[in-house]
């Protein structure tokens, strides 16, 4: 199965990194495939975000949430938009965690992504441009 984010990214399921700006919607997305690879539906997909605080301690910010089908429908393809709050640190790395089951072979699925937290200056600083 493969993980994506934005319109054209993919990247086979593991674990990447990708800046968030704080405040501002970001959606996850995931596109379940097989080994075949053809999109196929899952069971029960879900999401859980967290992060660590500065004491070590993991505080989750959506626990086992259910994915919602992408729209424009596409097979396989589930979305969740989220915006972390302006109360977490610029610069805290942050997780999401996908599980589903494949229903095919019945073999939990899970994935995950890592999140670089920053605010609109930061970026800004580094020469990046986000475009809506």
């Amino acid at each position: 199965w493969w993980l994506g984010y934005g319109p054209c990214c993919r990247k086979e399921s593991s674990v990447f990194n990708v800046d968030v700006i704080i405040g501002e919607l970001f959606t996850f997305q995931i596109l379940y495939v097989s080994s075949a690879g053809v999109p196929f539906v899952p069971l029960t997909p879900t999401i859980t975000i967290f992060y660590y605080n500065t004491a070590g301690t993991r505080i989750d910010l959506v626990s086992s949430q259910p994915l919602v089908a992408a729209v424009p429908a596409e097979v396989g393809r589930y979305v969740y938009p989220y915006t972390f709050s302006g109360s977490i640190p610029t610069g805290t790395a942050a997780y999401a965690s996908f599980t589903a089951i494949d229903p095919g072979s019945g073999q939990s699925l899970r994935s995950e992504q890592e999140l670089n937290l920053m605010t609109r200056s930061s970026c800004d600083a580094m020469g990046i441009r986000f475009v809506r």
